[in-house]
């Protein structure tokens, strides 16, 4: 291989890793190859990192070492060591997959924000999830189209559910598609950015309320017709 080719792939397994942790950054969770020995934490003090081959898992991934596969595991380090020390905050696992196999596969968060009490998760191992929720959807929305399970993006929304009925109707519900969800155009007023986040009277935070809320009240009755 000439120098050229390979910066290039030293590069492009750069690209590669800046890429999977931009994604976890947003959704993060998972125990990492290894278990969480890097003492790397979101915002956390600095580490010295150093590459290691992720552990084996009965998860279906082959994993393989980095360098063998001609990517850099100095930038490797380099990225994991950032993270470590503060410049890329709320991360909370960094997973490569390299031409088919696994090459990297690292928790890095030991304890739980502010985040996690919105939506009331208790498991470092676990994140909210968020907008990521959106792709993992779209995907999925794919793959039943793909299949057959869901006719097209102009199928109408409400009609691929089976509940007896809705709060708040509106005739023009029935006009929302499949693909008006997809692109975030149902027509539904949100604004999650005024008053900002920590208000609370911002949407986000009362749509956690009234959800937790709804928990309570499930559990209260389950809890009368049990006593």
């Amino acid at each position: 291989m000439n120098c050229k080719n390979s910066e290039l792939v030293r590069r492009s397994g750069f690209y590669a890793a800046i890429a999977a942790f931009s994604l976890l950054a947003g959704c993060g969770g998972g125990d990492g190859g290894g278990g969480d020995t890097t003492g790397a934490t979101a915002g956390g003090p600095p580490v010295d990192y150093t590459y290691r081959v992720p552990g084996s898992k009965p998860d279906g991934w082959t994993v393989a070492d980095a360098a063998a596969l001609g990517m850099s595991v100095e930038l490797l380090e380099e990225m994991i060591n950032a993270i470590g020390d503060g410049e890329y905050p709320i991360a909370d696992s960094v997973s490569i997959a390299y031409r088919g196999r696994l090459v990297l596969d690292e928790t890095l968060r030991t304890r739980l924000d502010e985040f996690d009490g919105w939506v009331g998760n208790t498991d470092p191992a676990m994140h909210a999830q968020f907008s990521v929720s959106k792709s993992v959807a779209g995907i999925l929305t794919g793959i039943a189209i793909d299949q057959g399970v869901i006719g097209g993006v102009d199928t109408a929304f409400l009609s691929l559910f089976d509940y007896p009925g809705y709060q708040n109707w509106d005739e023009r519900k029935n006009d929302i598609t499949v693909g008006d969800v997809l692109t975030m155009r149902l027509g539904f007023e949100w604004d999650e950015w005024d008053p900002p986040y920590f208000d609370p009277d911002n949407m986000l935070l009362e749509f956690y309320d009234l959800k937790w809320q709804q928990q309570q009240n499930k559990l209260q009755q389950r809890e009368l017709q049990t006593g």
